[in-house]
């Protein structure tokens, strides 16, 4: 069964509109037919089972679907409805549903508080992919003095060092995107939160993290069954990468992207020397400064790449004479490699 997919919205006019869908599932669902032809129906749909009742009210419109676009609740939900509870709370064993939610808080200041309110309750224990958009600026006042987070719902909750990362509310996730949030640095390693030891990919691109980010996550025991690592267009610097490359936590890591990240070949012979470094088949680190000098490196045999098959440094200040030298020499880099990108 494909992912069930949440797109979260913040469009106050359509909730008269959500009110009277959701009240029309709530109704009670008519006699049911004879065991025969219910025999018939659940196969017909591949064994999935539908309960006599329907989607809680309250639990669906107060905590889930007022966020969600309603062609989506009406055609997706009603499939769910038999064990919407056990599936959103996780605790049905015997039903695998995975739940993606893509939220965007641009179009409502207050949509974080709300977001992590309901995540806080357990109502996306079983949300296997996680894409936050357009986080707001944290910890403003309003006229009446109430706390909005916004940013902060990532790196601390609510309050200052209180509550902590809404992640801990996501048990399950295998997948989270950050990317265009533009994050400040955290002094707390908000990651250390993540309740997930399954957490498969990490996309932080666009953000405002340097090292002490980049010692978050090399420290980070529960990012040890992370494959996919995008950290591009944040200000890493060679030092970073250098304590990327410490890390004992990132064994499995397959893809790593270090582009335009204000790294130069110190950087690079970090990520080569790095513990994990056999298991990496795809590297990016585009729009760094390399410089030609990237070729005796080559050729001295300083890199250890054992697993490497996509290389991509395009826009790295290497003259066009040392780019075709590169590629005449690409087996130096790693005799797995098929494609470097220049």
């Amino acid at each position: 069964m494909p992912p069930f997919k949440c797109s979260i919205n913040t469009d106050d006019n359509d909730d008269d509109r959500m009110l009277k869908k959701l009240q029309a599932l709530n109704k009670p669902n008519p006699p049911p037919k004879t065991k025969s032809s219910h025999k018939k129906r659940m196969e017909d749909k591949n064994q999935l089972k539908i309960s006599p009742i329907g989607i809680p009210f309250e639990v669906i419109f107060d905590h889930v679907v007022k966020y969600l676009d309603i062609g989506t609740a009406h055609k997706k939900l009603r499939l769910v409805s038999r064990q919407w509870n056990d599936i959103i709370l996780g605790n049905d064993e015997d039903y695998s549903v995975e739940f993606e939610i893509d939220i965007d808080f641009s179009r409502q200041q207050f949509l974080s508080k709300k977001f992590y309110s309901t995540a806080e309750r357990g109502f996306f224990k079983n949300v296997t992919k996680l894409t936050m958009k357009a986080l707001p600026q944290g910890m403003k006042k309003t006229e009446n003095r109430t706390l909005i987070p916004g940013k902060t719902i990532v790196t601390r909750g609510y309050k200052e060092n209180v509550g902590g990362s809404v992640l801990k509310f996501f048990p399950n996730l295998k997948v989270l995107n950050l990317n265009e949030n533009e994050i400040p640095e955290e002094k707390f390693n908000w990651l250390l939160d993540l309740k997930s030891n399954q957490l498969e990919e990490l996309y932080l691109e666009g953000n405002d993290f340097k090292l002490k980010t980049c010692e978050h996550i090399s420290s980070c025991e529960n990012l040890q069954s992370l494959t996919v690592l995008n950290l591009s267009h944040n200000q890493l610097t060679d030092a970073g990468c250098k304590l990327l490359s410490q890390s004992v936590c990132l064994q499995n890591l397959k893809n790593l992207n270090i582009s335009s990240t204000d790294s130069s070949l110190d950087g690079l012979m970090y990520i080569s020397n790095a513990t994990f470094s056999c298991n990496l088949t795809i590297l990016r680190a585009n729009n760094n400064n390399l410089s030609d000098a990237f070729h005796q490196r080559i050729t001295n045999g300083e890199f250890k790449f054992k697993s490497l098959q996509t290389f991509s440094i395009r826009n790295c200040e290497i003259s066009q004479e040392t780019q075709t030298q590169i590629a005449k020499d690409k087996k130096l880099i790693s005799t797995t490699l098929d494609r470097i990108l220049l």
